[in-house]
C-alpha cells in the first residue's frame, strides 16, 4: 500500500497530468520508476488520465534513450552499461559484410544531393565510404555520422533535434528543420538503416525511431535501404514503410524465398554488395 501511495505521488504531483506535455509525462515516469524500479502500462494511463497507447509510446522513446527497460506491459530501470556499448557491437558485427554495402550504396549519391540519414552501423559504414562526393548536404539523427564523413564531402550538415538516445546514439524527434514554424525537409534521397526486412515491410525497434524512418522516407525523392542478410525476414517492433516505398535493396548477399518475391513485386531494386 505504502509503494502505491509512493507510485501516485509520483505521477500526479500536477495540476492536471493530463495536459502534461510529453517530455513532463516521461520526467513523471522516470520519477515513479525512480522510487517502485518497475511500472505497468495500465497504471501509468490510470494515473495520468491518458491512453496505454501514449504510455507505450512515451515507454518506447524512454527505452530508445537508454532511460529505461521495456518489459512485457511495461517497464523497469534499464540494466548498467556503458553508453553507445549496443553500436560499437553492431558496428563490429559483420564488418566487412556492413563496409563493402557501405561502399555500393554510397556509389548512389550524387554530387550537390540533400541526403537524409538515420542511426545505425551501416549507416556509419555508407557516410565512411562517400570519399568521392562533394557539395552533399547531410540531414541526420546519426550523432556519430558527423565525424565519419570524410573530408570535403560535405557542404553542411544538419542534426535532427529530439531526446538523445544513449544506447543507439541518435536524437529521437520530428524529422524537420528548426524554424517558426518548422521546416520540413526536402531530400533527394535517403539512405536508411532497418532493424528487419520482410514481405510486410521495413521495421524499427521501437515507434519512435519507425515514425522517424517513415517520415524521413516521405522527406526524400529516392529511398535506399541498406540492411545486411542478418535482418531478411524478420520484423521487430514497428513498421516504417512498406516494400514499395524503397527504390533501392543494398545488401551483402541476394534474398530469397518469399522475401526475393514481395521484393520483385513491390519493384525494388536489388544491388547485391
Amino acid at each position: 500500500m505504502v509503494k502505491d501511495l509512493r507510485f501516485s505521488a509520483a505521477l500526479c504531483h500536477a495540476p492536471c497530468v493530463s495536459d502534461l506535455t510529453p517530455l513532463a509525462r516521461q520526467r513523471r515516469i522516470l520519477a515513479a520508476l525512480d522510487e517502485d524500479g518497475q511500472l505497468r502500462v495500465r497504471r501509468v494511463a490510470q494515473e495520468l488520465g491518458i491512453s496505454d497507447d501514449t504510455v507505450r509510446r512515451d515507454l518506447d522513446a524512454l527505452h530508445a534513450a537508454g532511460l529505461v527497460q521495456r518489459t512485457h506491459g511495461g517497464a523497469a530501470r534499464p540494466e548498467p552499461g556503458p553508453t553507445g556499448l549496443a553500436l560499437e557491437s553492431r558496428r563490429v558485427t559483420r564488418r566487412a559484410a556492413k563496409e563493402r554495402i557501405g561502399a555500393s550504396a554510397a556509389r548512389l549519391v550524387a554530387d550537390g544531393e540533400t541526403v537524409v540519414m538515420n542511426g545505425g552501423s551501416t549507416v556509419l559504414a555508407v557516410a565512411a565510404a562517400l570519399a568521392a562526393r562533394r557539395d552533399l548536404t547531410i540531414v541526420t539523427n546519426n550523432l556519430l555520422l558527423p565525424t565519419r564523413l570524410p573530408a570535403g564531402a560535405a557542404r553542411a550538415v544538419h542534426l535532427l533535434g529530439g531526446v538523445v538516445g544513449l544506447g543507439a546514439l541518435v536524437t529521437l524527434g520530428p524529422v524537420e528543420l528548426p524554424g517558426r514554424p518548422p521546416i520540413p525537409v526536402a531530400a533527394d534521397v535517403a539512405v536508411l538503416g532497418v532493424g528487419g526486412l520482410s514481405v510486410r515491410g521495413y521495421s524499427a525497434a521501437t515507434s519512435v525511431e519507425a515514425r522517424m524512418v517513415a517520415a524521413m522516407t516521405a522527406s526524400a525523392k529516392r529511398v535506399v535501404v541498406v540492411c545486411d542478410t542478418s535482418k531478411f525476414a524478420r520484423d521487430v517492433l514497428a513498421l516504417g514503410g512498406p516494400l514499395d516505398a524503397i527504390d533501392v535493396l543494398v545488401t551483402d548477399a541476394a534474398p530469397s524465398g518469399a522475401l526475393a518475391r514481395a521484393l520483385r513485386v513491390a519493384g525494388v531494386e536489388i544491388l547485391v554488395a
